[in-house]
């Protein structure tokens, strides 16, 4: 199922189909202790995601503490993919309160990840293209400046060498600023 939903187009499976995905795939993301089988479950789910449906991400919302947990294993392909996936849930409320939870301590790993680049490049790619989503959101925006995500940034920025990361740090920074000079904090 999992190496079926990575090259399909889901837009082309039936509603129904898709979403009845999100539990199989969900398991195998919390029980198969297999790096192969988690990270295929994890990009089969990103793809379904990628969607934008309401129902796939209602359903997998329910278990986010699964793929978090994913986003702390060893094995590097894994930790990206569970990130990646984490990203297309970005807007989701349930995703929203989880990273706010605890006065936004969830945001530090997700900083910590960006400016991981030299280590893992493809983890700090998706960290950072989520956290240039996540600062749109004004409880998210706050709470990443209250982390030093505007400092942070302005490193991933200076130092980055490639070009999709600084584009990440610099639409961050731009839009963390912009914030700051609405008042809304």
């Amino acid at each position: 199922l999992s190496r079926t939903l990575i090259s399909t187009n889901p837009s082309l499976l039936p509603h129904s189909t898709a979403s009845n995905c999100v539990a199989p795939l969900m398991w195998c993301i919390s029980e198969s202790k297999d790096n192969l089988k988690e990270f295929e479950a994890l990009m089969g789910l990103t793809n379904l995601l990628s969607l934008g449906d309401e129902t796939i991400s209602d359903r997998v919302a329910k278990s986010l503490h699964c793929i978090e947990y994913a986003q702390f294993s060893s094995h590097l392909m894994v930790r990206r993919a569970a990130t990646e996936a984490m990203c297309n849930m970005v807007y989701h409320e349930k995703l929203v309160k989880h990273l706010c939870s605890n006065d936004g301590e969830k945001l530090r790993l997700w900083l910590a990840f960006a400016q991981d680049e030299a280590n893992d490049f493809e983890t700090a790619r998706a960290a950072a293209g989520g956290l240039a989503m996540m600062v749109s959101h004004p409880e998210l925006a706050k709470l990443v400046l209250k982390e030093k995500g505007l400092l942070i940034m302005a490193k991933v920025l200076k130092d980055s060498t490639h070009d999709d990361m600084r584009i990440r740090a610099i639409h961050c920074i731009k839009t963390l600023r912009e914030f700051q000079q609405s008042g809304e904090q």
